[in-house]
């Protein structure tokens, strides 16, 4: 089982990831993937990181 979550939300053009557990290099990736497919959103304004959960 994953030592992670990360999860996502938007609202208007507003995007929301909270990343819960252990973020490490490996995610690097997956991250980028995720910040490609956001920036390419029409609505796109901004995005609020929550690490209030992160190890």
């Amino acid at each position: 089982m994953a030592g992670y979550k990360i999860l996502q939300a938007e609202q208007q053009g507003i995007y929301v990831l909270k990343f819960i557990g252990e973020i490490r290099l490996n995610l690097c990736s997956t991250l980028d993937n995720l910040v490609e497919s956001i920036t390419r959103d029409p609505a796109f304004k901004t995005v609020v990181i929550d690490l209030t959960e992160t190890e």
